[in-house]
C-alpha cells in the first residue's frame, strides 16, 4: 500500500528569502500580487503557471485544458509531474514567455506593456471566455493594436513602473531563478517542529487497519490543501507542508 507522507516542501512565502537572490525578493512577488489569481492551477489560461519558477520555465501551451467540444483525452501536463525540464516541456508543446534577453521581445513583457500603455480598455470577454494564446507570429510580436484589452493582468489594473523596471532588468538579464541557497532554505524543516512532524509521519505510516484506514482518510480529504503548525505561528511566517503519496519513507531535514 502506498502510505501518506508529510513532505517538507515550503510555501513560496514561508520564510524570507536571502538578500542575493532577486528572483524571490522581486520578482516572484510581482506574480504573487497581480497574476496567480489566474495563473496558479491545472486550468490556468495558456497553462501558464506563475506560482513558482518551474511553471514559469514551463511556459505556456496552446492546448485548451477544459474543452468540451473534444472527444478524446489529452495526456495530462502536471507542473514536475509529467515533464521535469524544461525540453521535456517544448516537447509537449509548451512555448517559451520569457526568453532572450531583449525584454521587450519576451511575450511576457510585451503583454504586460500593452496593459500599461491601454490601461483603461476593457476586455470584451470574462477571463473564463477568453482562449486567446499566443505564440511568436512575426518580428511586431503577438499582440497587435486591435488586440489590446488582452494586455496583463487581464482587465485588472497595470503593473506600476517599479514593477515594470524590475522585470525589465530581470529579463536583460537572462530571466535567472532563485538561487541554491534560497531554494535549500524554504525546503529546510524548522528545527522546532522536526519532533512533530516525525510524530505525524510516524501516525500516518502506522500498520495496523486503524492507522492504515485513518491515514488514507486524512489523505483523500487534505491533499489538495497546504498545512501549518499552529505550534510554530508565532516565530514568524508559517512553514507550509503538504500530503503526499510515497513508497519510501522521506527523512527530515
Amino acid at each position: 500500500m502506498i502510505l501518506p507522507l508529510i513532505a517538507d516542501i515550503r510555501g513560496a512565502n514561508s520564510q524570507p528569502a536571502p538578500v542575493t537572490d532577486d528572483y524571490s525578493t522581486r520578482i516572484q512577488p510581482i506574480f504573487e500580487n497581480h497574476c496567480v489569481a489566474c495563473h496558479s492551477c491545472y486550468n490556468a489560461p495558456c497553462q501558464l503557471n506563475l506560482q513558482n519558477y518551474s511553471g514559469l520555465t514551463r511556459g505556456a501551451t496552446k492546448l485548451n485544458i477544459y474543452d468540451g467540444s473534444r472527444l478524446k483525452s489529452v495526456a495530462p501536463s502536471r507542473l514536475d509531474i509529467d515533464g521535469r525540464s524544461v525540453a521535456d516541456w517544448r516537447a509537449k508543446g509548451f512555448f517559451d514567455v520569457v526568453g532572450g534577453t531583449e525584454p521587450t521581445r519576451t511575450l511576457l513583457m510585451q503583454l504586460v506593456s500593452v496593459r500599461a500603455q491601454h490601461s483603461t480598455t476593457q476586455p470584451k470577454k470574462p477571463a473564463s471566455e477568453s482562449n486567446f494564446c499566443p505564440a511568436y507570429l512575426d518580428n511586431d510580436g503577438p499582440v497587435s493594436q486591435s488586440t489590446t484589452e488582452l494586455g496583463m493582468p487581464y482587465g485588472l489594473p497595470p503593473l506600476s513602473q517599479t514593477e515594470m523596471g524590475a522585470l525589465d532588468k530581470w529579463l536583460a538579464q537572462g530571466a535567472p531563478g532563485p538561487s541554491d541557497a534560497s531554494l535549500a532554505s524554504r525546503r529546510a524543516v524548522p528545527q522546532e517542529l522536526q519532533n512533530e512532524i516525525r510524530d505525524w509521519e510516524a501516525f500516518l505510516n502506522g500498520s495496523t487497519p486503524r492507522e492504515r484506514l485513518t491515514a488514507r482518510y486524512l489523505y483523500e480529504h487534505l491533499f489538495l490543501a497546504h498545512l501549518y503548525f499552529t505550534s510554530a505561528a508565532a516565530s514568524g511566517p508559517p512553514a507550509i507542508f503538504r500530503l503526499v503519496r510515497s513508497r519510501t519513507p522521506c527523512e527530515v531535514r
